[in-house]
């Protein structure tokens, strides 16, 4: 069976709080599997450094 939680990524903004998932039999969050995969890929380094400047806009 696929089980899997919903737990806080980060509530240091003002603005919102982010969650992610993680599944039960994996250590890493989708969000960290995420940036961990395509931060360091040159395509998409420059797009996923958006995305995480979005994030550390607090």
């Amino acid at each position: 069976m696929n089980t899997f939680v919903v737990e806080l990524w980060d509530d240091e903004s003002t603005l919102c709080t982010f969650y992610t998932v993680r599944w039960d039999e994996v250590s890493n969050n989708e969000t960290d599997i995420f940036f961990d995969k395509y931060h360091n890929v040159p395509e998409y380094e420059k797009a996923s450094a958006e995305l995480l400047s979005l994030y550390y806009k607090k």
